[in-house]
């Protein structure tokens, strides 16, 4: 009863440019900006499937981008070698941030609203460099992970990004009908 009570869903995801897979082989998966100011003392949650070429990964999220870790994220379950070799997995944890950790956010990360930083490191020691993908990241306020979605943000700027494209090719239309119309009186004044 109570679990149910405490439950916090969010479902906007905070983290911008999560559309695509991210690939490589070092120890800083990938670095996040945010679409809104950080909260200091709220729940957050934060999720992402990881393909990597060891089963015993735990991942760092980092606010301040550097300094220490925010939280450790496990995967939900026993990850699944795929196909390519690597072991994938659904990972999440749930943490709280400080206005100290945000200002440094902000300063170290771009500005704006700040950020996150994932770093990837073996449980068990060994070599953390390998192989990994990196997808579906998900920031969201609350306790409880959803399923990934385009941040608010990344939805204006596609939307924003198709406009422009479509008023490109309405110009050029509008251009080479104008050019043939005109060529076509001058043709007409001639006769």
């Amino acid at each position: 009863d109570s679990a149910v009570r405490n439950m916090q869903l969010g479902g906007r995801n905070y983290a911008k440019d999560t559309a695509s897979v991210k690939e490589g082989s070092a120890y800083l998966l990938s670095e996040y900006r945010v679409g809104a100011p950080w909260v200091a003392g709220v729940d957050y949650t934060i999720s992402f499937v990881l393909g990597s070429e060891a089963p015993d990964m735990v991942v760092y999220l980092y606010v301040d981008g550097w300094s220490a870790s925010d939280t450790a994220i496990r995967a939900e379950g026993t990850p699944t070698q795929g196909a390519d070799g690597l072991y994938y997995a659904r990972y999440s944890a749930t943490f709280r941030t400080t206005q100290e950790r945000i200002d440094l956010s902000v300063k170290r990360i771009a500005g704006g609203n700040g950020g996150f930083r994932l770093y990837k490191q073996r449980r068990v020691g060994g070599n953390d460099q390998g192989r990994y993908v990196l997808s579906r990241v998900m920031l969201e306020r609350g306790n409880k992970p959803s399923d990934w979605s385009l941040a608010p943000e990344d939805v204006d700027d596609k939307i924003e990004s198709k406009a422009k494209e479509a008023k490109g090719h309405a110009d050029t239309n509008l251009t080479k009908a104008n050019t043939h119309t005109d060529n076509a009186v001058s043709a007409l004044e001639r006769k």
